[in-house]
């Protein structure tokens, strides 16, 4: 009897918060093969793009707009420059993976299959998002794909979750826009005001 107490209060624990997904739930990430170009300004970047194995997708789509959305000079380029690796050192890497895995690679952070994250070194961006974007950008899946990308990298860069609007009106990149935009306009860049 002893014993049976002791397995449930170890168990307990668990039952209450629910138990960390397996290590080995989900699926493989593969990395993107080769080195990318330089872009942007300032202090140099390495980080590398990765994908969850078997998602139907145009995989140098997603290199080109991560690339394109750092180098941008209203994006995180403004301030440092990056270049895309396959191997280390890097500081973080960009995954696009499936709501099933994003939810593993994001825990504890709640996902719920719906949302994006910043977890252990990895900007991990939702398939489901990547192709259907969200209410508050609706029509504006391109630009919405570069708010996402710029709001987890922006986490990886050590930025954390803004509330007000910006001077101008526009939501700070690191709003939670894809829940809302709290009276704000739109923007999926951090630095908006810079000239394109």
């Amino acid at each position: 009897m002893r014993r049976l107490f002791g397995a449930l209060a170890l168990l307990l624990p668990l039952l209450m918060v629910g138990a960390a997904p397996s290590a080995h739930a989900g699926g493989k990430l593969v990395v993107a093969k080769g080195d990318g170009p330089v872009v942007g300004s300032g202090s140099r970047i390495r980080y590398r793009v990765a994908f969850e194995a078997g998602i139907s997708m145009d995989r140098q789509f997603f290199v080109d707009m991560v690339q394109g959305t750092l180098g941008d000079r209203r994006g995180w380029g403004h301030a440092n420059s990056f270049r895309r690796v396959q191997s280390a050192p890097y500081r973080f890497t960009v995954v696009l993976a499936s709501r099933a895995t994003t939810d593993q690679l994001c825990y504890p952070f709640q996902t719920n299959g719906l949302y994006s994250c910043y977890n252990n070194g990895r900007a991990v961006i939702n398939l489901y998002r990547w192709r259907h974007g969200a209410a508050s950008y609706a029509g504006h899946l391109r630009s919405y794909r570069h708010y996402v990308i710029s709001h987890e990298i922006g986490h990886a860069l050590g930025h954390q979750h803004q509330y007000s609007c910006l001077a101008s009106g526009l939501a700070p990149v690191m709003m939670q826009q894809t829940k809302s935009l709290y009276g704000c306009q739109r923007n999926p860049w951090p630095f908006p005001w810079v000239s394109h």
